[in-house]
């Protein structure tokens, strides 16, 4: 029987409303000089949906009347959405956000007497139920900190010591000091300006807690040919010497597969075991990304080492804060983070942008890094992170998926995508028995373990140049389109 299994965010998404394309604004985005564009000044850099922001243009005139606004995606140029503000002064505006925008981040722009006013906004998904994240430094005391929540109103927080977790990684690394998750049951842009004024310390690393969740479902034999991995293999390659994390549901063991120690976020104990297992007949989702990466008979990178690091629960729902100190501890317990692959098969609508950094950081380590590009390609494209944050992060990939050499149709389409592997599988799970899986999440160890090949080969390039190597080698077949990366993985010439 076969299981169809969905990504957690991907099913809660297709809930909330389509953006609807601009219909009232005088003109088009695209078509607007940025020269001619003029600074908007928002009370917050953060929003939720149906939250009202304060605005404020260079214009004197009027302090009463309307004026247009324009809410384009970033990240999909194509979503956009326009609404309507209320001018309450001089120059300045009462926003509400629309209540059908999507998490992400946004342009947003006021039309006003012909001119063009720009800011950017960062909003909040479905997903974050007034929860926020605020990283502080170690000489923040508890006590301190209980203080002036307790000053703000806040009585609903959780304070975890990154060292207690075995995840500080020292002074000047963000893997270090205290993560703090508060409970304000209020939206994102009042929330966070608070927790930032509160805690000047944070140095503005204060973000909404999200639950960002892993994927599967539906049939292709054959993946390690299709990105010509026999080829890599009769080149001695096969990632020897590299550890691959897979952050994930916990793995269960796998004959023939090395298992370094590991430790569940999800349970707090070092027996990261998979719970995500359906029926009983399927590989759990964490295990099976792991076979795709390094499996003895199904994985990519087959001498690489498993280090398995849970921080999703058997549902499939991964709290942010357990996905960034797990992989702050990924990265303190790793032989040599050099050679260090880190791979992430979740992903949110919520831009939580201290992962931007903490993948930044892991760079400069030598640490290599997959995230799965989402499976939104027939829920409207809506961009998701971590994966959105790949062209920032020149070590990381964003893993997009193809059915041989046609992008899937649910994978999402997005100008962040590296690069796409196979999206479908019909495997031989740890009963013996075939299942079918799909999406993204098991695109992505396939390239996670392809970076362990390129690591091995190429020990002392850096991860940007690896990634940029990568992207330069996938194949590009005949009317490929953009959005799905580079092309298709190919390890036929390369590494």
């Amino acid at each position: 029987m076969k299981h169809w299994w969905m990504i957690f965010g991907v099913l809660l998404a297709s809930c909330g409303a389509q953006v609807a394309p601009v219909k009232e604004a005088p003109a088009e985005i695209a078509q607007v000089n940025p020269q001619a564009i003029l600074p908007l000044k928002l009370s917050s850099t953060w929003a939720s949906p149906n939250e009202t922001l304060t605005g404020t243009i260079n214009a004197t005139t009027p302090t009463t009347g309307t004026a247009y606004v324009i809410y384009q995606n970033q990240l999909n140029t194509s979503l956009q959405l326009t609404s309507t503000a209320t001018f309450i002064g001089s120059g300045k505006l009462k926003i509400t956000i629309p209540r059908s925008l999507r998490g992400g981040q946004w342009n947003v722009y006021v039309y006003y007497a012909g001119n063009y006013y720009l800011s950017g906004l960062n909003v909040a998904g479905y997903d974050t139920n007034g929860q926020y994240m605020m990283l502080l430094p170690g000489y923040v005391s508890a006590s301190t900190i209980i203080t002036r929540l307790s000053q703000l109103g806040y009585t609903n927080y959780q304070i975890i010591n990154l060292a207690q977790q075995g995840a500080d990684l020292g002074t000047g690394s963000l893997c270090s000091g205290t993560m703090v998750v508060v409970n304000t049951g209020r939206p994102a842009g009042e929330s966070i300006s608070t927790l930032q004024q509160g805690f000047p310390e944070a140095e503005g690393h204060v973000d909404p807690k999200t639950l960002p969740g892993v994927e599967a479902t539906s049939a292709y034999p054959a993946h390690l040919i299709a990105v010509g991995a026999p080829a890599a293999f009769s080149r001695n390659l096969n990632g020897a010497g590299v550890e691959i994390a897979i952050l994930d549901t916990g793995v269960n063991a796998i004959s023939g597969t090395t298992l370094l120690p590991g430790r569940d976020f999800v349970a707090v104990d070092d027996n990261p075991a998979d719970e995500f297992i359906g029926t009983g007949t399927s590989n759990g989702h964490g295990t099976q990304v792991a076979m795709l990466a390094a499996g003895k008979t199904q994985g990519v990178a087959q001498g690489a080492k498993i280090r398995a690091v849970r921080v999703c629960d058997k549902d499939g729902k991964c709290d942010m804060e357990k996905v960034f100190i797990g992989t702050c501890w990924a990265l303190k317990n790793a032989v040599d983070r050099n050679r260090l692959v880190l791979n992430l098969s979740l992903g949110s609508e919520t831009p939580v942008n201290l992962f931007a950094d903490l993948f930044k950081e892991a760079n400069s380590y030598g640490t290599l890094i997959a995230v799965a590009g989402g499976n939104q390609g027939q829920k409207g494209n809506i961009p998701q992170y971590p994966a959105g944050f790949a062209p920032k992060v020149l070590g990381m990939v964003s893993v997009s998926g193809v059915n041989g050499n046609t992008p899937a149709a649910d994978a999402t389409r997005a100008n962040y995508n590296s690069i796409a592997a196979p999206f479908t599988f019909r495997l031989q799970n740890l009963q013996g028995s075939f299942s079918s899986y799909a999406g993204t999440s098991f695109s992505t160890p396939m390239v996670a373990g392809a970076m362990a090949l390129w690591r091995q080969k190429n020990p002392s390039w850096s991860p940007a140049e690896i990634v940029k190597d990568m992207k330069a080698k996938a194949r590009v077949p005949s009317g490929w389109v953009s959005g799905y990366g580079t092309g298709i993985l190919d390890m036929s010439v390369a590494p």
